[in-house]
């Protein structure tokens, strides 16, 4: 049999964390949402820093995020310009091999 347990170093217990599921609401019967998880935490103490590490602090989620974010706008104007630059380099084709009619 294995060992699953681990110290928790708030209160220093032997324990199995526990994960804490993002909350669900039901529509006409059915769930939706709720299987995401959001964290684990010490069954005794309930502490979200059970296994030492700090969670990271608003700033540095805002920051990330921020990044994120920046990324996929980056990676929108690449494709818009992609496309834009297919169009104008088909127009000058066009200007330069068929002429105006």
């Amino acid at each position: 049999m294995r060992n699953d347990k681990a110290e928790c170093q708030c209160c220093k217990k032997m324990m199995v964390p526990r994960v804490v599921m993002e909350r669900s609401i039901y529509v006409d019967g059915v769930q939706v949402g709720g299987e995401k998880p959001l964290k684990s935490i010490c069954p005794f103490c309930l502490s979200e820093e059970w296994n030492g590490m700090p969670r990271k602090s608003g700033l540095a989620r805002l920051r990330r995020d921020a990044i994120l974010g920046l990324r996929a706008i980056s990676l929108e104007l690449t494709i818009i310009g992609g496309i834009a630059l297919f169009f104008a380099v088909m127009a000058i084709y066009r200007f330069v091999f068929v002429g105006f009619n």
